[in-house]
């Protein structure tokens, strides 16, 4: 059997481990040590929300996430992308700025989802909420981390 060279979560936390202990020896006696649990928090959450080998997750017609794999909470494959990026907009109850530039094309044929497009777009937020607190969580411990070291 083959590999196929996908990142494996195992494989990325030796990396950052590594690199962590290289820049605490390089580094350890000029920042504090709560500089360094929040670098350390702030790392792993971008890592979770943009980085981690994880899958789709996007609800299917068959009322179930999608298994292809994608990197990161907040990504999707990419037949799910576009409905990901709306939902997370959505979140907040905005309309994405991509939209401006698409160009949307109609059959004529009305939507076989059986969900209409304001209602596929709430059960996808609802998804989203979870990718989007971590996301949020990121850039607030990347935030203090900076301002920590100053």
């Amino acid at each position: 059997m083959s590999r196929t060279g996908r990142r494996t979560k195992a494989g990325d936390l030796i990396i950052m481990v590594l690199v962590g202990a290289l820049a605490y020896l390089g580094f350890g006696d000029r920042v504090s040590s709560l500089a360094w649990g929040l670098i350390a928090i702030s790392v792993v959450l971008t890592w979770i929300t943009l980085f981690m080998p994880t899958y789709c997750d996007v609800e299917t017609a068959r009322q179930r996430g999608c298994r292809r794999p994608t990197y990161g909470k907040l990504r999707a494959c990419r037949t799910h992308a576009r409905e990901k990026r709306d939902a997370v907009f959505g979140l907040f109850n905005l309309r994405n700025p991509g939209r401006l530039f698409r160009v949307m094309w109609s059959s004529g044929a009305p939507d076989s989802s059986g969900l209409g497009g304001s209602e596929q777009t709430q059960v996808t937020s609802q998804r989203a909420a979870y990718e989007v607190t971590m996301l949020l969580a990121a850039l607030v411990s990347a935030g203090a981390a900076v301002l920590a070291l100053f």
